[in-house]
């Protein structure tokens, strides 16, 4: 079906990054999801600590989890106010 929602999403090094030739930090993740009750948009985003080393690593997987969990809870019927840990 044809959904609503257009996702255009980034995430950019700061200028201190780049002044220290360090990778970005910062992730996110999204998804649509049909549910019963329409499309439903999942994102996450995760600030990369940016004193620790493959910070980014981190928050990227932090952002797929989280997206994959939500979306296969949703698609699996739990409502969006059930979502929890």
């Amino acid at each position: 079906p044809l959904t609503m929602w257009r996702v255009l999403a980034q995430s950019v090094a700061g200028t201190s990054h780049a002044a220290r030739n360090a990778p970005c930090q910062d992730a996110h993740a999204t998804a649509v999801v049909e549910t019963a009750d329409g499309p439903t948009l999942v994102i996450a985003v995760a600030d990369g600590a940016g004193s620790a080393q493959f910070s980014e690593f981190g928050a990227a997987a932090a952002c797929r989890v989280l997206v994959r969990e939500a979306r296969d809870g949703l698609a699996a019927g739990v409502a969006v106010g059930a979502l929890s840990r």
